[in-house]
C-alpha cells in the first residue's frame, strides 16, 4: 500500500531498498516515538502492551526456545515479542519492541514463596 502511495506499481522496489540497508533500529524507534508524542499526545492518551508469539522450527532465531504462546496454545519453539503502541483520539503508533530470550522471561516470573 505504502510503495502504490509513493507511485510504485507493487512493493518490490521499496523492499529491495528496506533489505538492502542497514537501519539503527533503536534510532527509528526514537524518531518515530518523538514524532508519536509531537502528534498524537493527548491528557487521556494511552500506552498498549502486548506479547506476541512468533512459531520457529530450529534454533537458529535470536530468543528462539520451547516456551508458551498463544499464537499455539502450547508450549512450543518459538519466539515472543513484546510491542508497546501509544494509543489516543488523534491516532495510534507502535513506539517500542523487545525480543527478550526465554531466560530473561523465566526471570520475570513472579516467585513462588517469598523468605
Amino acid at each position: 500500500m505504502r510503495a502504490e502511495a509513493g507511485g510504485d506499481v507493487g512493493p518490490w522496489r521499496q523492499q529491495a531498498v528496506l533489505g538492502r540497508s542497514h537501519w539503527d533500529a533503536d534510532a527509528m524507534r526514537d524518531v518515530v516515538r518523538d514524532y508519536t508524542l509531537e502528534t498524537l499526545a493527548e491528557g487521556d492518551g494511552v500506552l498498549v502492551i502486548d506479547e506476541t508469539g512468533f512459531l520457529k522450527q530450529g534454533k537458529a532465531s535470536c530468543g528462539v526456545g520451547r516456551q508458551y504462546t498463544g499464537s499455539a496454545g502450547k508450549i512450543t519453539n518459538c519466539q515472543v515479542g513484546v510491542f508497546v503502541a501509544y494509543v489516543s483520539t488523534k491516532g495510534h503508533a507502535f513506539i517500542d519492541r523487545r525480543l527478550p530470550g526465554p531466560t530473561i522471561r523465566a526471570a520475570w516470573r513472579r516467585p513462588t514463596s517469598l523468605t
